[in-house]
């Protein structure tokens, strides 16, 4: 379609009458049923990896703050141990290798995920920062399980 117009100094102006832009009906209803659909298909799998990714960064951050027991035990020579807290951890420290109190609050671990110790039990450092024995401890949740395994020097790995 075409369309007159007149300019002010009354030349006649022939303009194509153009299509306004913007989206139709159509077009908006299969762009939002195209996104609905990668919702769904995407869904379970963001769920699957929210729990891989809480399991792992719980196992990381145990592994870290292992490392940061032994070094706290040589730098302020004292024992430093942990132990099993509702949900979580705790770590504990002592002077003379007996008697231990909470060096800060408890460690949460995330929703889903559970600290077990092996048979050695939780990790505890002396003065020295060694550890009293090889300790492997097991985080498990919907996502599978990882260990973290602690070395009598003190080494923390996550596997």
């Amino acid at each position: 379609m075409e369309r007159a117009l007149r300019t002010q100094t009354g030349q006649v102006v022939i303009r194509a009458m153009s299509r306004s832009s913007g989206f139709t009906l159509v077009e908006l209803l299969v762009a939002i049923g195209v996104t609905a659909i990668a919702i769904g298909t995407l869904s379970p799998v963001a769920g699957t990896l929210r729990n891989h990714y809480r399991l792992a960064g719980a196992a990381r951050e145990l592994a870290f703050d292992i490392g940061r027991a032994r070094l706290q035990a040589i730098g302020q020579n004292q024992a430093i141990r942990f132990v099993t807290a509702s949900g979580g951890y705790q770590r504990q420290q002592s002077t003379d290798g007996v008697t231990y109190h909470a060096s800060g609050g408890d460690t949460r671990l995330p929703a889903g995920v559970v600290l077990t110790a092996g048979e050695s039990g939780m990790p505890r450092f002396d003065r020295q920062g060694l550890a009293q024995a090889t300790t492997v401890l097991t985080l498990s949740g919907a996502a599978g399980q990882r260990t973290v395994t602690t070395n009598v020097l003190g080494r923390a790995s996550v596997q």
